[in-house]
């Protein structure tokens, strides 16, 4: 019997022990092959593009000149800082982390044969534009989320204030 269970523990031991974590090199070499710099900058462009379309439509039709204006000042402002936070030298080393963490060398080798194939590159080229057209078909449904949580808040702030249970 305890054989068996010396076997089994061997057993499922042994694709654990074959695991190996990737080097920094291999997930450098992936994050090359997926030319995730320039993968990041389509996402920001897409995300910047929604953020505008969205604010737009939140004005509505009726928006005056200046109220705009004011809209064009806050979404530069947005894409600036935005820009700044997801600057890729900022996010290299957190996916790379991520990366090493996660993956194990082989997947490493894999996904970078992958992304460094005819198939692989034209998929990541257009991530954005796939990421850029599910945000803006999920607009409405963001709108429509919006809308209710600032009526519930507002039906919650409006309330008057729970009895307190003190004694």
């Amino acid at each position: 019997m305890k054989r068996l269970v010396l076997a089994a523990a061997l057993a499922l031991a042994t694709p654990l022990a074959q695991a190996a974590p990737p080097t920094a090199a291999q997930v450098d070499a992936l994050l090359q092959a997926m030319e995730a710099p320039k993968t990041m900058e389509g996402i920001l462009a897409q995300m910047s593009a929604s953020s505008r379309q969205m604010g737009q439509s939140m004005l509505g039709a009726a928006a005056t000149d200046e109220q705009r204006a004011r809209l064009d000042r806050v979404m530069q402002e947005q894409d600036r800082m935005l820009r700044e936070a997801m600057r890729w030298e900022t996010l290299a080393p957190i996916y790379r982390s991520v990366y090493l963490e996660t993956f194990s060398a082989d997947e490493v080798e894999a996904m970078t044969r992958f992304y460094a194939s005819p198939e692989g590159r034209s998929i990541m080229a257009k991530l954005p534009q796939a990421m850029g057209r599910t945000m803006q078909a999920m607009q409405p449904m963001m709108q429509a989320l919006m809308q209710q949580v600032q009526e519930s808040l507002q039906k919650e702030l409006a309330a008057p204030p729970a009895p307190s249970k003190a004694g």
